[in-house]
């Protein structure tokens, strides 16, 4: 049935430094393999930065776009936050527009543009709400797919220090405050009985090893700079945490914490990130809604003391809510309904 759909797939951010490293790009590699779709990049740099205004993304592709457009079903662009693109001005096929983190606070220029795309896709009520408020009639909920084929309920840690996992390195230089990696080093050296492990991705390592280095974090924080089996890092670790101060510097389900959930360890992340509304419906986790290191240490703290429930809580059908085919059905449907 898949094969008379052919989908031009989006980016809007560069390729992670190390393949398989970036939970979107990963996504969209599987879902060209499914549509038998093509992958192009509207970001034209190799690094990212927040200085590029949207309006110069993807017309060093241009003449690519054109000749996709000749041919595919549906173009379907995957990006951080909901924002306009002139460039998509000059496709003529139907378009999808994936919101892989969140629409942002504020009705969007250019919005007559969007009503117009065929489907905006998020994630999450907080997201489809807020399109809802601003007259946006073409948006759908899709919750993610993610491979947890590899995860399973592991057994608790063995004795030793609580640890604490982090696998969202920062994209830039300001990430280190803004996703909160200060914050998390300064906790950690509050409280000498608990471990951090990072896991980064090539950027900025120099500058985090200076910083663990001068507050004297050695021996509570161990940093992995490859690219790792997360399971087997599962295994030793008892919470994953994910701070952001604004909801658009990471996916609103993030994959770390969901495959963290599929191991049986509970999360610990901000209210700015929509998957806080999931962590608490199902009390699997920690909420935090200030960005200090008192609140960060009080949900230490708090996850420590009710470790066996909150792990107790994690639904056992999550793997079914998040599962891959579902998605991919999912994403069918809408290609379909659309063309």
């Amino acid at each position: 049935m898949k094969k008379d759909l052919t989908i031009s797939y989006l980016h809007t951010t560069p390729a992670p430094p190390f393949d398989g490293t970036d939970a979107v790009h990963n996504e969209v590699d599987r879902l060209a393999a499914h549509f038998n779709g093509t992958i192009t990049n509207l970001y034209p740099f190799r690094r990212p930065s927040s200085l590029l205004p949207r309006a110069l993304y993807g017309w060093h592709r241009l003449s690519r776009l054109r000749a996709l457009d000749q041919h595919q079903t549906v173009h379907h662009v995957f990006s951080p936050t909901l924002a306009f693109y002139p460039v998509l001005n000059h496709l003529r096929r139907p378009i999808v527009f994936s919101v892989s983190a969140n629409v942002g606070s504020k009705r969007p220029a250019n919005i007559r543009h969007m009503k117009k795309w065929g489907r905006i896709i998020v994630s999450n009520l907080r997201d489809f709400d807020r399109l809802n408020s601003w007259g946006f009639s073409n948006s759908e909920v899709v919750l993610p797919g993610i491979d947890l084929s590899g995860f399973f309920r592991l057994p608790q840690p063995p004795p030793g220090k609580f640890t604490l996992l982090l696998a969202s390195a920062p994209w830039e230089k300001k990430q280190f405050e803004t996703k909160g990696i200060d914050l998390l080093l300064e906790t950690v050296r509050a409280m000498p009985e608990i471990k951090l492990i990072l896991l980064w991705r090539g950027l900025y390592i120099n500058d985090l090893r200076q910083m663990v280095d001068g507050l004297n974090l050695a021996s509570q924080v161990e940093i992995i700079d490859r690219k790792m089996n997360v399971r087997e890092i599962m295994e030793r670790t008892h919470v994953t945490v994910l701070l952001a101060k604004e909801a658009g510097l990471v996916k609103a389900f993030p994959h770390s914490l969901i495959e963290s959930l599929a191991s049986g360890r509970p999360v610990i992340l901000s209210d700015s990130i929509p998957m806080a509304d999931y962590v608490l419906k199902h009390e699997c986790g920690l909420v935090i809604d200030n960005f200090t290191v008192e609140a960060l240490l009080r949900s230490i703290d708090g996850i420590i003391h009710h470790y066996g429930e909150l792990a107790n809580k994690i639904p056992e059908d999550l793997p079914d809510q998040f599962s891959i085919k579902r998605m991919m059905d999912h994403l069918s449907q809408i290609y379909r309904s659309i063309v």
